[in-house]
């Protein structure tokens, strides 16, 4: 074995070999730490939301850009903001919001999957995931009301005495998504 790890210490290639595992280790590193250093949405940013105004706030905020995606729908009171990875492709997004002028409502949507845990196949760490932080709050700080189910999705409603708007908050996981979604009174 010392034989065979001496010929491959001598070996020209060896240095690129150990070039290729410190940068893989940089770009790992890197990678599991933007997510902890940059800004999230918050519990609190949720429970601001008493208008389209401050949903727009929270929106713009939180680094989510306008899109227009009312020419595809029947219902032309929404207003989207996404954090897109891909801006020609508004279906890879990130985070999702949406607010619906006429009935005065918001929807959050959260991918719960990432690219390491894709590129490996494993499970997401979803700890610092603003779905998870912000329905660990939910569960601390307000009053479980009831389960609604809307076109056959189960969402677990709180009442919470923080909040700036009328009505409930309820959250799901589906689809690798979690939504927190504002249930008006």
């Amino acid at each position: 074995m010392k034989k065979e790890f001496e010929k491959i210490r001598k070996s020209k290639y060896f240095k690129y070999i150990v070039a290729f595992g410190i940068i893989k280790k940089v770009i790992l590193l890197v990678m599991f730490l933007v997510p902890l250093l940059s800004f999230s949405q918050t519990y609190k940013d949720v429970m601001s939301i008493s208008s389209v105004d401050m949903f727009k706030k929270v929106a713009i905020e939180n680094t989510y850009e306008f899109q227009d995606l009312n020419k595809n729908r029947t219902d032309k009171n929404w207003i989207d903001y996404m954090y897109v990875l891909d801006k020609k492709d508004s279906d890879n997004y990130i985070k999702w919001a949406m607010y619906h002028k006429k009935e005065n409502r918001f929807t959050f949507r959260f991918s719960r999957t990432d690219i390491v845990s894709s590129f490996f196949g494993s499970e997401p760490d979803n700890s610092d995931n603003p779905y998870d932080l912000i329905t660990k709050s939910i569960k601390e700080k307000c009053a479980y009301i009831k389960i609604v189910t809307i076109n056959e999705i189960d969402f677990v409603t709180y009442s919470c005495v923080d909040s700036s708007f009328n009505g409930n908050v309820g959250f799901t996981v589906h689809n690798s998504e979690g939504w927190i979604k504002q249930f008006p009174n």
